[in-house]
């Protein structure tokens, strides 16, 4: 039971993982995971790999050529699917011929090439080296990590540390635990810096915060293929919302922490990345909605993966989750 509040934090880092890695999948390979194939057997279309596009398939199939736009392997179109796939390499079992789908896919609508996207291999081996290797590992160092603190205490005192080192010891453990962190002082500048610097230090500021990261995490999870033309305008929509509200979080910080103590913390350096990438992503996005300036399906897909990673927030308002 000792062991039971550490395992529920590997359980919560372990969904956050997965998540973020679901996510990833969405944003990068909804939809590409379809070609033109014969059916029905049919063989007078026997080259229906000729036929690259979803259209030039779904207009040969009007013209009775005997041919169908059909999902090939299982993808990733909604969130769902993703972790389902995402359990399925965990596994280990056959997953190279996952990770080969998505080396061959180009974009939603188009037929795979043979390695058209040759990093996505990247995706997968870091999956696999986390989701198999670390994440679910950490259940057995908790278990025994748990096990020897019981042993220690059952045993009294380690025999070969006197009184002195010991007192050390649960010193350094307790300073480990608390982790405390610097409180910047307020600023004695303009009145819009006081100013922003009250909203900031706010519990309730942080909790705003936290509510804007878990609701951006359910509509990143709602994304799906196909969705309607409505429902990807709305979701891009709703997406550069949380875009804004993200970037009004970093200016407000920015003004009351001064540029230095901002990109002092880890986390905010993170964010400032984060807000920074979806920025462009957003900006991108219009131009090639506007088709006045074509974007690469390519680089869309690659500054999409900001979106995933704004769940890893998570981490830092669960102080159970850092240690």
């Amino acid at each position: 039971t000792e062991a039971a509040p550490a395992i529920g934090n590997v359980l919560v880092i372990m969904a956050i993982f997965w998540l973020v890695f679901g996510i990833l999948g969405v944003q990068l390979l909804a939809g590409t995971f379809y070609r033109c194939e014969a059916v029905g057997g049919d063989e007078t279309f026997a080259n229906a790999e000729t036929l690259e596009t979803r259209a030039a398939c779904e207009a040969a199939a009007a013209a009775g050529a005997g041919v169908a736009w059909v999902k090939y392997q299982r993808g990733f179109d909604h969130i769902g699917e993703a972790v389902l796939t995402l359990f399925e390499v965990s596994t280990l079992e056959d997953w190279p011929s996952v990770m080969h789908a998505a080396m061959d896919s180009t974009e939603p609508g188009r037929a795979p090439r043979r390695d058209a996207s040759p990093a996505m291999a990247l995706y997968f081996v870091g999956f696999v080296t986390l989701g198999s290797f670390v994440v679910l590992n950490l259940f057995v160092g908790v278990v025994i990590d748990t096990f020897l603190q019981i042993r220690n205490r059952s045993r009294g005192a380690p025999v070969l540390m006197d009184a002195a080192q010991q007192r050390w010891v649960q010193a350094q453990r307790l300073m480990t635990a608390l982790r405390v962190e610097p409180v910047a002082a307020r600023p004695a500048g303009p009145a819009a810096r006081r100013w922003a610097y009250d909203v900031v230090q706010r519990p309730a500021f942080d909790r705003a915060v936290l509510g804007l990261v878990l609701a951006n995490m359910a509509v990143l999870a709602a994304a799906h293929y196909p969705a309607s033309p409505a429902a990807a305008a709305t979701l891009s929509l709703i997406n550069g919302t949380f875009s804004l509200a993200f970037f009004v979080e970093m200016v407000l910080k920015l003004l009351a922490l001064g540029p230095r103590g901002y990109l002092r913390s880890p986390w905010n350096r993170f964010d400032g990345l984060l807000v920074v990438a979806s920025a462009m992503d957003v900006a991108l996005e219009l131009a090639d909605m506007s088709d006045a300036f074509p974007v690469s399906p390519l680089v869309l897909r690659t500054l999409r993966i900001a979106r995933a990673f704004r769940v890893l927030r998570l981490v830092r308002r669960a102080a159970g989750l850092r240690r």
